[in-house]
């Protein structure tokens, strides 16, 4: 049996859009919507993923993570009224 991965998403608590989610893509599919304060964690086939943030102004660039069996890798999602959201991958976990 192959090992899954996990992909986390966290928003921290900035005052921008406090009531909106934002749209969480994982391979072009949407996979749920986090708002401020949150964390939320996907499973997935080890292997190459693409990952997008969107709120409906528009969307960050695709970002590509290739994932080896067990990996969890973790991005923090930002976003402003000025610039579109966007991923950050980070090194720890937070």
């Amino acid at each position: 049996m192959k090992a899954s991965s996990t992909v986390t998403f966290v928003r921290r608590k900035e005052r921008y859009a406090v009531l909106r989610g934002f749209q969480l893509l994982i391979d072009e599919k949407e996979t749920g919507r986090i708002k401020r304060n949150q964390r939320l964690s996907f499973t997935v086939e080890p292997g190459v993923h693409h990952l997008q943030v969107k709120k409906e102004a528009g969307g960050s660039d695709v970002f590509t993570c290739d994932l080896a069996p067990g990996e969890e890798a973790t991005f923090l999602v930002l976003g402003n009224k000025e610039e579109p959201p966007s991923l950050q991958r980070l090194d720890e976990p937070i």
